[in-house]
């Protein structure tokens, strides 16, 4: 398993790099995400959501232990 780490400096930013994330996902891709409140992982799954041709609303992967 591979740890990426990146940095983004706004929410818009944060949302692009999911999108490219989701366009580049492939079938049986697991994204774990970790990180402190407010540190944008919402908005990345928002942005994976968007890359994946998702209509469905996304909801906040915090206090959860898995979401499909």
């Amino acid at each position: 398993m591979k740890t990426l780490k990146f940095i983004s400096k706004s929410p818009e930013e944060t949302i692009k790099l999911g999108e490219k994330l989701g366009e580049l996902a492939q079938p049986g891709d697991i994204f774990l995400l970790t990180g402190n409140l407010g540190t944008g992982k919402t908005c990345l799954t928002q942005g994976i959501a968007r890359g994946l041709k998702s209509q469905d609303y996304v909801l906040s992967p915090t206090f959860v232990l898995m979401r499909e």
